[in-house]
């Protein structure tokens, strides 16, 4: 749903919680009377453009779907394989091996 100037802050808020981190950067107070407001008129009222803080208000949406299909692929290595413990040597044999440097 791609958010426009005539939505009140109230439910952008409810619909974009980053919007929240968006607007106190920009140095908006969120008061009652703000949240009752569209974004339109509070972006009138602060002297901001609507259209620069509907873009990034948008944008930051669009990028966190895009997250969204790339947390099943985490554990992944660049071809896919995931390691397992057999892949890895024992720690205690490479500590061995670098017993006899400590007498030195």
């Amino acid at each position: 749903m791609t958010i426009d100037k005539n939505i009140r802050v109230r439910q952008l808020l409810e619909l974009r919680p980053a919007a929240r981190e968006l607007l106190t950067w920009y140095g908006v107070g969120l008061d009652s009377h703000a949240l009752r407001m569209t974004l339109g008129q509070l972006c009138r009222a602060e002297g901001l453009d609507v259209d620069d803080a509907l873009a990034e208000i948008n944008d930051d949406y669009d990028d966190d779907d895009d997250d969204e299909d790339d947390d099943d692929d985490d554990d992944l290595g660049d071809d896919g394989y995931v390691a397992d413990d057999d892949d890895f040597e024992d720690e205690d044999e490479d500590e061995d091996d670098y017993e006899d440097e400590d007498e030195f």
